[in-house]
């Protein structure tokens, strides 16, 4: 029935948007979808614009504001222009008119303002990005100081954040010169453990269309005993509740709702019940 209804929206001209994802294992086979072009396919590291449909379909409703920090090609301000959410976009080295340039260790909005925010960052300095000065992407994942840049980035992020709201990071691992660096879960770590973040989910994006996609890198892997880089992680977080608890006459504190909040108020605010 869903592939006569495609074929038909095909006949009418009608632009088909994707299914709505039901698993943690995320495979699209193109970059974008529909009618209308959604970042640009040969921008470096651009993002699927699949990710964002579902991030807003899951995590938020028409009319609200969505941040990218890291917006790349644009593919972030497309859906969300497309899907009737607002939208603001940001990039060290903006490439379109609509993406404002700002470093995102530094956001120029104010606390608890963002309803969802997505962040497709730089995973090490195997992409030449740009030349920007700061640039995150010139760091190696194997130094503590590009954790250490992100952690900022990660520090704004909560800050303008709704309570209770959803980021999604979207970050790949690294293999170079025989050294594997598990970046997804040191970026999974800091979220949660370091910045306060909770988590919310961990899906497995699979990496297409990316240059070692050929017959002769598959052979190098299996001839020299490594292997490709075959997907990257979409972390789900969110910011925790808090609520304002009157526990003596003169003391108000803030305590959060979330029962998996790392904070160590949070962990015991049912007594004041």
């Amino acid at each position: 029935m869903q592939t006569l209804q495609r074929q038909l929206n095909d006949a009418a001209g009608v632009e088909e948007k994707p299914d709505i994802e039901a698993t943690t294992l995320w495979d699209f086979p193109t970059q974008s979808y529909g009618a209308t072009r959604k970042g640009d396919s040969k921008y470096q590291g651009v993002t699927p614009a699949f990710i964002i449909f579902n991030m807003l379909q899951r995590y938020t409703e028409p009319g609200d504001l969505v941040l990218d920090p890291m917006c790349g090609s644009g593919t972030t301000i497309d859906v969300c222009k497309e899907e009737d959410r607002r939208v603001v976009g940001y990039d060290i080295n903006p490439v379109r008119d609509d993406i404002e340039r700002n470093d995102a260790r530094s956001i120029p909005l104010t606390d608890n303002s963002v309803d969802m925010v997505f962040i497709d960052s730089p995973y090490g300095d195997n992409v030449d990005y740009n030349n920007e000065p700061g640039n995150i992407g010139a760091l190696s994942a194997e130094r503590t100081e590009f954790y250490d840049e992100l952690r900022t980035v990660a520090q704004e992020l909560f800050r303008v954040l709704k309570q209770g709201k959803t980021l999604g990071w979207l970050i790949g691992d690294q293999w170079v010169k025989k050294r594997y660096t598990p970046v997804g879960m040191h970026i999974y770590r800091m979220l949660v453990d370091e910045v306060g973040f909770i988590p919310t989910e961990w899906v497995i994006v699979a990496r297409r269309n990316q240059s070692s996609n050929t017959g002769l890198w598959a052979y190098r892997a299996r001839q020299h005993n490594f292997y490709l880089r075959g997907h990257k992680h979409l972390i789900l977080v969110r910011k925790p509740e808090r609520r304002v608890v009157q526990v003596a006459p003169e003391r108000v504190v803030q305590l959060g709702i979330d029962e998996f909040s790392r904070d160590p108020e949070a962990r015991g605010w049912q007594k004041y019940k």
